[in-house]
């Protein structure tokens, strides 16, 4: 066998591992794509907490998204959407600013839609691991605001 017809075998073998083996790693692939999802929406939910802890919403909302103030937030009915768009505009009328980068507030985008992620899957416990990583926000009367 010369040269020529070892590179030919070799090519050939290598083909045929492509052809077998590529199915095979295909099969996995919904199971990767979904892990890869579950694993960044729960990171998300991280930084939303991370979110909500640093910004001390915790003062109008309360500490656990019981509301104060402002709102309940804990088990909210509210989709994304609103309350992205609650969070990014603020509400007209009460307290809450306008917290959207674009309208002069300090979160950006991909911060607001972290934190409204958080709210639409509330975790005590990811707070509770903000507020020792932030420190636990400061408390103010229920008279303070004009929700």
């Amino acid at each position: 066998m010369d040269n020529l017809e070892k590179k030919i075998a070799i090519g050939l073998a290598l083909s045929v591992a492509i052809a077998i083996l590529l199915p095979l790693y295909l099969i996995g692939e919904p199971g990767r794509q979904t892990a890869a999802a579950q694993r960044q929406q729960h990171e998300s939910t991280v930084r939303g907490a991370e979110v909500f802890v640093s910004t001390q919403c915790a003062t109008c909302h309360g500490a656990r998204g019981e509301g104060k103030i402002g709102p309940a937030l804990n088990g909210t009915k509210l989709d994304e959407a609103a309350l992205i768009k609650a969070v990014s505009r603020g509400r007209p009328g009460t307290a809450m600013m306008a917290w959207s980068a674009d309208l002069d507030g300090p979160l950006k985008r991909h911060q607001i839609t972290d934190l409204a992620n958080f709210i639409k899957n509330w975790d005590n416990a990811l707070v509770e691991a903000a507020e020792r990583a932030h420190g636990a926000p400061a408390a103010v009367s229920a008279g303070a605001g004009g929700y």
